[in-house]
Protein backbone atom coordinates (compact mmCIF):
# COMPACT_ATOMS: atom_id res chain seq x y z
CA UNK A 1 0.00 0.00 0.00
CA UNK A 2 1.63 3.37 -0.97
CA UNK A 3 1.82 5.58 1.73
CA UNK A 4 0.06 4.03 4.62
CA UNK A 5 2.88 3.26 7.75
CA UNK A 6 4.00 -0.94 7.92
CA UNK A 7 2.12 -0.83 11.08
CA UNK A 8 -0.90 0.14 9.71
CA UNK A 9 -0.80 -2.40 6.43
CA UNK A 10 -2.95 -5.78 7.83
CA UNK A 11 -0.21 -7.72 5.36
CA UNK A 12 2.69 -6.19 7.79
CA UNK A 13 0.79 -7.90 11.10
CA UNK A 14 0.24 -11.48 9.75
CA UNK A 15 3.14 -13.78 10.14
CA UNK A 16 5.60 -14.40 7.53
CA UNK A 17 4.36 -17.36 5.46
CA UNK A 18 0.73 -16.97 6.94
CA UNK A 19 -2.18 -17.83 3.95
CA UNK A 20 -4.84 -16.44 6.24
CA UNK A 21 -6.95 -13.84 5.71
CA UNK A 22 -7.26 -10.90 9.07
CA UNK A 23 -10.65 -10.90 10.54
CA UNK A 24 -13.55 -9.34 8.65
CA UNK A 25 -14.90 -6.50 9.75
CA UNK A 26 -18.83 -7.02 11.35
CA UNK A 27 -20.71 -5.57 9.23
CA UNK A 28 -24.93 -4.85 9.77
CA UNK A 29 -25.67 -7.48 7.15
CA UNK A 30 -23.16 -10.04 8.91
CA UNK A 31 -25.37 -9.29 12.15
CA UNK A 32 -28.73 -9.22 10.81
CA UNK A 33 -28.18 -12.26 8.74
CA UNK A 34 -26.36 -14.40 12.39
CA UNK A 35 -29.22 -13.11 14.31
CA UNK A 36 -31.98 -14.57 11.58
CA UNK A 37 -29.98 -17.99 11.94
CA UNK A 38 -29.56 -17.83 15.76
CA UNK A 39 -33.73 -17.24 16.04
CA UNK A 40 -34.24 -20.40 13.26
CA UNK A 41 -32.31 -22.11 15.41
CA UNK A 42 -33.89 -21.47 18.37
CA UNK A 43 -37.26 -22.00 16.90
CA UNK A 44 -36.26 -25.22 15.76
CA UNK A 45 -34.92 -26.53 18.95
CA UNK A 46 -38.13 -25.52 20.69
CA UNK A 47 -40.66 -26.73 18.63
CA UNK A 48 -39.39 -29.60 16.75
CA UNK A 49 -37.22 -30.69 19.88
CA UNK A 50 -39.94 -32.10 21.68
CA UNK A 51 -41.87 -33.90 18.99
CA UNK A 52 -38.67 -35.46 18.11
CA UNK A 53 -38.11 -36.73 21.88
CA UNK A 54 -41.54 -38.48 21.68
CA UNK A 55 -41.02 -40.33 18.26
CA UNK A 56 -37.31 -41.63 19.52
CA UNK A 57 -38.68 -42.57 22.59
CA UNK A 58 -40.91 -45.10 20.27
CA UNK A 59 -38.62 -45.94 18.26
CA UNK A 60 -36.17 -46.97 21.01
CA UNK A 61 -38.00 -50.30 21.97
CA UNK A 62 -37.25 -51.12 18.40
CA UNK A 63 -33.62 -51.19 18.83
CA UNK A 64 -33.29 -53.65 21.14
CA UNK A 65 -34.79 -55.97 18.29
CA UNK A 66 -31.89 -55.38 16.60
CA UNK A 67 -29.37 -58.66 15.42
CA UNK A 68 -26.04 -57.32 17.44
CA UNK A 69 -23.69 -59.28 15.11
CA UNK A 70 -25.26 -57.76 12.15
CA UNK A 71 -24.82 -54.20 13.97
CA UNK A 72 -21.21 -55.72 15.18
CA UNK A 73 -20.58 -56.37 11.38
CA UNK A 74 -22.01 -52.80 10.31
CA UNK A 75 -19.32 -51.44 12.29
CA UNK A 76 -16.48 -53.89 11.19
CA UNK A 77 -17.06 -52.46 7.43
CA UNK A 78 -17.22 -49.04 8.32
CA UNK A 79 -13.75 -49.08 9.69
CA UNK A 80 -12.42 -50.91 6.54
CA UNK A 81 -13.61 -48.26 4.57
CA UNK A 82 -12.10 -45.24 6.73
CA UNK A 83 -8.88 -47.41 6.59
CA UNK A 84 -9.24 -47.77 2.91
CA UNK A 85 -9.85 -43.96 2.22
CA UNK A 86 -6.85 -42.85 4.27
CA UNK A 87 -4.53 -45.23 2.30
CA UNK A 88 -6.26 -43.93 -0.92
CA UNK A 89 -5.38 -40.16 0.44
CA UNK A 90 -2.21 -40.95 1.54
CA UNK A 91 -1.37 -42.41 -2.38
CA UNK A 92 -2.18 -38.86 -3.33
CA UNK A 93 -0.09 -37.22 -1.21
CA UNK A 94 3.75 -36.76 -1.91
CA UNK A 95 5.70 -39.41 0.28
CA UNK A 96 6.25 -39.18 3.46
CA UNK A 97 3.93 -36.35 3.85
CA UNK A 98 1.24 -37.73 6.90
CA UNK A 99 1.86 -40.93 8.45
CA UNK A 100 -1.26 -43.10 8.46
CA UNK A 101 -2.18 -43.31 11.84
CA UNK A 102 -2.50 -39.19 11.43
CA UNK A 103 -4.78 -39.58 8.54
CA UNK A 104 -7.32 -42.26 10.16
Amino acid sequence: MVGVPAAADPRALRRPGSTRRPPRPLTARRVVFRTLKFVVLTLLVIFAGPVAIRTGRKKFSELTKVNVWLLLAGLLLELAALVSYSVLTRAALPKRSLPLTTLV
